[in-house]
């Protein structure tokens, strides 16, 4: 794990104030969970900017996945 890194509940992030952080970074996430809304709406209530990475929707590989809820 990277000391600058914070790992949380996307779902629930209300340990922080409103605009604690300047990133929020999604890396391969938002596939995977129930309420992907509501993780971005955390996201953006605690980040000034938010980066989202998603996987390539072309890629079998990825429709094939069963920890994918979405693509």
């Amino acid at each position: 794990m990277h000391p600058n890194v914070l790992y949380c509940d996307a779902h629930n992030l209300k340990q922080f104030k409103d605009k604690t952080f300047s990133v929020a970074l999604l890396s391969h996430v938002l596939e995977h969970l129930e309420n992907p809304v509501k993780a971005l709406q955390e996201a953006q209530r605690v980040a000034d900017r938010v980066i989202i990475v998603t996987p390539k929707p072309w890629q079998l590989t990825n429709w094939l996945n069963m920890d994918h809820r979405w693509l």
